[in-house]
């Protein structure tokens, strides 16, 4: 027979069991519904992820990215009721990383997710920074950023290290100059090899050019090169860059070959712009339309499939033109309104008298990179130190059409005719 003590004692033992139980099951509950993270319902497609949230946003980031407190808060939108999450992307450039969330955030990073160091840039380095100084000071609106002095002394040639201090921010080298109180970006796609960090970028450098519809504009143009002999359309392309100037230049196609391709391309990559003068300069009104073509768009093609460049404009020789011409050449026409008569003059300074006596607001210069003359007349002649005197930008024509409103096609003529 067995005691009644220990029968009731096994069933307080069962009954306190059961209650453990059951205590432990809505412990379990409560900690789910109540205690739980509403974030524990995500995850990284990266592994090892690290994240960070606050009320309404969950982000996550690799470990060692310093940057993940001030990111969330850039991306969370406070305004938004439903919850906002934030994953990463990312992607190998060589021995750099690029860590990406969206368009307008993304991070060159070392393999251990730290900022890279950049190391004093090359010469290249130095005008590319030059340029986007420029680009960045005329942008601003100020003034200053479009006179002569502030051009001749933003010129890469006479920046030293200790007129700015550079760091890598983002995807950008972000560069202080203390003397302008300009803060210049620029993306390391374009400057991080000049900078000691290659990203592999494969992106074709070309300058940025800012140009303001508000002020005063013309456009320099130049006929019947390239001439490579004489160094003549060199000396004008450097002149041009020395003052954050362009050009248009109208190529001939019989002087185009091989070893005119990189002074060309050195010439895009400075923000000049090119047009079709024909392959050998007939008069278009003798010829017939296939030959019309041939002739015109024979110097388009060469570009395209040497430069992978498009043109928009061509100027047909003499200036002479039909409605035949105009029914068949698919490109806008380019004329002038001055005539720096370089051809005739081959005298630098009446070459400047010329043009300074007949330059106005959105004029088209026709001059001839054939002669030293009017590389002279550019350079040791002042006249584009003069033309900025006298508070006019520089820009192709194709800039000056976009100033202007006029939208380039086929039957568009700018310029006198």
């Amino acid at each position: 027979m067995v005691n009644k003590r220990k029968r009731h004692l096994r069933k307080s033992i069962k009954l306190f069991l059961v209650l453990l139980i059951l205590a432990t099951g809505l412990f379990l509950v409560y900690k789910l519904l109540f205690s739980g993270s509403k974030w524990d319902a995500y995850q990284s497609v990266n592994a090892e992820a690290l994240s960070i949230n606050n009320d309404t946003c969950l982000l996550y980031y690799p470990k060692g990215f310093n940057e993940s407190s001030a990111l969330l808060n850039e991306l969370c939108d406070t305004q938004k009721e439903e919850d906002q999450v934030f994953d990463f992307e990312l992607e190998s450039h060589g021995a750099y990383v690029k860590l990406t969330y969206d368009e307008t955030h993304s991070y060159y990073l070392n393999q251990d997710f730290s900022a890279p160091q950049n190391s004093a840039l090359s010469e290249r380095g130095v005008m590319i920074l030059s340029d986007y100084l420029r680009y960045t000071m005329k942008k601003s609106g100020l003034d200053y950023a479009y006179t002569l002095s502030f051009l001749e002394d933003s010129y890469y040639e006479n920046l030293s290290d200790d007129m700015y201090e550079c760091s890598v921010d983002g995807v950008d080298l972000a560069c202080y100059f203390k003397e302008y109180d300009c803060l210049v970006k620029i993306p390391l796609d374009d400057i991080g090899k000049e900078a000691g960090i290659d990203v592999l970028s494969t992106k074709e450098y070309i300058k940025p050019t800012y140009y303001d519809p508000n002020r005063p504009a013309i456009a320099l143009s130049f006929d019947d090169g390239p001439n490579l002999n004489e160094g003549t359309t060199d000396k004008i392309i450097d002149t041009l860059y020395r003052y954050d100037a362009n050009a248009t230049f109208f190529c001939l196609g019989y002087r185009l070959n091989d070893n005119s391709l990189p002074l060309i391309k050195d010439s895009i990559a400075k923000g000049n712009s090119y047009g079709s003068h024909t392959m050998n300069h007939y008069d278009l009104r003798s010829l017939k339309k296939e030959e019309m073509l041939e002739e015109v768009m024979g110097v388009s093609d060469f570009f395209k499939e040497n430069l992978n460049y498009t043109m928009q404009l061509y100027r047909p020789p003499y200036g002479n033109y039909n409605s035949e011409v105009d029914n068949t050449i698919p490109l806008a026409a380019a004329f002038w309104t001055v005539d720096s008569n370089d051809w005739s003059y081959r005298d630098a300074q009446k070459i400047v008298s010329e043009v300074k006596n007949d330059v106005h607001d959105h004029a088209i210069i026709l001059f001839h990179d054939l002669y030293t003359e009017t590389a002279k007349s550019l350079d040791e002649g002042h006249l584009i130190r003069d033309l900025i005197n006298e508070g006019y930008q520089l820009v192709t024509i194709e800039n000056l059409a976009d100033i202007m409103g006029i939208d380039l096609g086929q039957g568009v003529h700018l310029g006198w005719k």
